[in-house]
């Protein structure tokens, strides 16, 4: 089975703008892969969805668990510091 991690955006963009991304992140459900989901991973996105969209503390609730019914939880033992342009990119590493 293929594993994939998906940076933020593509989590924001799922469940706020559905489109290509929500049919991304439908595939473990179909069994096609498995994605791997990570807490500082799952944070950024709630909070992207709670500072720059409308979403109510509910709302938030909801959406975490949804990815989490998605998503492997892992919790990485080592934190990269790789990408010096885009230091939060490293999380998806």
């Amino acid at each position: 089975m293929i594993a994939a991690t998906f940076e933020p955006s593509v989590y924001v963009r799922a469940t706020h703008f559905g489109g290509p991304a929500a049919l991304l992140i439908c595939h473990p459900r179909a069994g096609n892969i498995r994605i791997d989901l990570s807490d500082p991973i799952l944070n950024e996105t709630l909070r992207v969805l709670r500072d720059k969209f409308p979403w109510n503390g509910y709302m938030i609730q909801d959406a975490r668990g949804k990815l989490l019914s998605l998503g492997n939880l892992v919790s990485p033992p080592v934190t990269l510091s790789v990408i010096k342009e885009d230091p939060d990119d490293d999380r998806v590493l």
